[in-house]
């Protein structure tokens, strides 16, 4: 529970990657509405609505999108990879733009992420949020990138498990 360990004079500080899409935006809404301060990172930054614009696909991009939201959340307790793209990509064919792309935001940019944050949530005994997807273990052939990315961002978070 997001109010766990904390206080409403002491609020959990929350940055969300692809804060700008559908989930992401539900996920800020519904964590504010519980309490908590909230920071996303978007390729679409919009200062309105608490979103710094960020590659997070470049990884000095991405430490300077998480210095920036921990410098206005005042600390990180929790870490939401939500950032993610879809789309098909054929088993059978070699990898295009699209399916590398897929790779770099959906498991590299998660990893650049959590890499920039990782201090910050080890000093406040923070949490790391992946949002994978049950396409990881589903063999569907023309899902080949979407399904290799998540299935490596569920290997990659179990090494905080």
């Amino acid at each position: 529970m997001i109010s766990e360990h904390r206080t409403d004079d002491n609020p959990r500080r929350v940055l969300i990657t692809g804060a700008g899409g559908a989930f992401g935006s539900a996920a800020a809404a519904a964590l504010r509405a519980r309490g908590a301060e909230v920071a996303g990172l978007d390729l679409r930054g919009d200062p309105d609505a608490g979103l710094l614009e960020c590659d997070i696909t470049d990884p000095a991009a991405a430490a300077r999108g998480v210095e920036e939201a921990v410098a206005r959340l005042g600390g990180l307790d929790v870490l939401v990879n939500n950032a993610g793209l879809g789309g098909p990509a054929s088993a059978g064919a070699a990898p295009d733009e699209r399916a590398r792309q897929m790779v770099e935001v959906n498991l590299f940019g998660a990893w650049n992420v959590t890499a920039a944050a990782i201090d910050e949530l080890v000093r406040a005994r923070g949490r790391v949020v992946f949002v994978a997807s049950r396409m990881s273990f589903l063999g569907l052939p023309l899902a080949a990138s979407y399904a290799v990315s998540k299935r490596g961002l569920v290997a990659y978070a179990l090494r905080f498990g």
